[in-house]
C-alpha cells in the first residue's frame, strides 16, 4: 500500500485530463512542511463528466462503492440520514493501493455542485477554484485544491465538538491540522468561501431553504470569529 501507488493510479485514469483537484490532507501538506505522512488514501475531485468519459478505466483500477449521506462528513451532525440515507456523488475506489476517495462535481455558470443525494446539492461559489495551486509531493507534481475547503470540512467537526463541551477533538491529528492551516490560510478569503457555501434542496429558493434544509444549517454555523479565537489560545503567539 502506498500514496505514490495511488497517485499513479489517479494519473493513469486522468491519462492528461486537467478536470480534477487533489483535496485531503495532499491540499495543504506541502504547505506546511510535510509535518506528517497522508494515510494510504487520496482524496480528489473529479468533474462528473471526466469520471462517466474514464469510467472503464476506472474500474480497471479498483472497485468503486457509492457513499451514502451517512457516510459523508458535512452530513455527521445532521438527523437527516437517520429519515432517509440517500446514495450521493462521493465514490471510494479501494484497491491495493488504498483508497482513491473519489468527489463528484458538476460545473455550473456561478458554482461547482456536488450531489448529497434526494436532492441536496452542496454548491460553491466557482470562483474558489481559482486558489487552486499545483503542488509536489514525493516527486509527484499535482492540481491541489483550495488548502481552505479541507480547513473548513474539518472544522464543522471542531466547531461541533466545542458546541458539546468536548475536548478530545484537541487530541486528534484533524485538530493538528487546523492549528497548522489556520496560520497560513487568507481569512478573508475564507469568510468569502462560507458566505459562498450552499446545501441546496430541490429548486427551494436560499430563504426558506435556509429555514427547512437541516444540512444547510450547518453550513450557516461555520462560525470564523470562534474558530480563530479557539485556535489563537492554542497557538503560540495567537491568529
Amino acid at each position: 500500500m502506498s500514496v505514490e501507488g495511488l497517485f499513479q493510479k489517479l494519473f493513469r485514469i486522468l491519462e492528461g485530463d486537467e478536470n480534477y483537484y487533489v483535496s485531503g490532507s495532499l491540499s495543504f501538506l506541502p504547505l506546511v512542511g510535510n509535518y506528517r505522512e497522508p494515510g494510504y488514501d487520496l482524496d480528489v475531485l473529479i468533474w462528473e463528466n471526466t469520471y462517466k468519459k474514464k469510467i472503464d478505466k476506472i474500474n480497471a483500477e479498483g472497485t468503486g462503492i457509492p457513499l451514502r449521506l451517512s457516510e459523508v462528513a458535512v452530513a455527521n451532525t445532521s438527523k437527516m440520514p437517520k429519515l432517509f440515507d440517500p446514495v450521493t456523488g462521493f465514490i471510494h475506489l479501494e484497491n491495493e493501493e488504498g483508497l482513491l476517495d473519489i468527489s463528484l462535481y458538476k460545473a455550473h455558470k456561478k458554482s461547482i455542485s456536488m450531489n448529497l443525494g434526494f436532492g441536496f446539492k452542496m454548491h460553491i461559489h466557482k470562483d474558489v477554484l481559482n486558489k487552486s495551486r499545483v503542488l509536489k509531493w514525493k516527486g509527484y507534481k499535482y492540481k491541489a485544491a483550495p488548502m481552505e475547503l479541507m480547513f473548513l470540512t474539518k472544522s464543522v467537526e471542531f466547531l461541533r465538538c466545542l458546541k458539546n463541551n468536548d475536548d478530545g477533538y484537541r487530541n486528534t491529528k484533524h485538530y493538528e491540522d487546523i492549528k497548522r492551516m489556520a496560520e497560513i490560510i487568507d481569512w478573508n478569503s475564507l469568510d468569502g468561501i462560507v458566505k459562498d457555501v450552499e446545501i441546496k434542496w430541490l429548486a427551494l429558493p436560499s430563504a426558506i431553504n435556509n429555514l427547512v434544509n437541516p444540512i444547510q444549517k450547518i453550513a450557516l454555523s461555520i462560525d470564523l470569529n470562534l474558530l480563530r479565537e479557539k485556535l489563537g489560545q492554542d497557538i503560540s503567539g495567537g491568529l
